[in-house]
């Protein structure tokens, strides 16, 4: 399976949701007109991504970057088919 080039926010927020990882608006401290939503995994790890609508694009380096942090990767055992298979 090929992974698609973009995909909505809303369905980047419910995937890893899925592998318990929580996406918190951050606190402000960023760009104002672009406030940074915070992504922590279970263990306490933090990757921070824009801020977006829910309607508005993700793209996939955003994707890959953000599986690569919290290890949900090809490389480490997760398919592109069991990632975005929990959409």
């Amino acid at each position: 399976m090929k992974p698609p080039k973009i995909i909505k926010f809303r369905v980047f927020k419910k995937i890893f949701r899925s592998f318990d990882i929580q996406i918190m608006q951050g606190k402000g401290r960023g760009h104002k007109r672009n406030p940074h939503f915070m992504m922590v995994g279970t263990d306490g790890t933090k990757y921070p991504i824009p801020g977006f609508k829910n309607s508005d694009d993700v793209s996939r380096a955003y994707v890959n970057a953000a599986r690569r942090h919290f290890r949900l990767s090809p490389d480490d055992g997760v398919s592109h088919r069991e990632f975005y298979g929990r959409a």
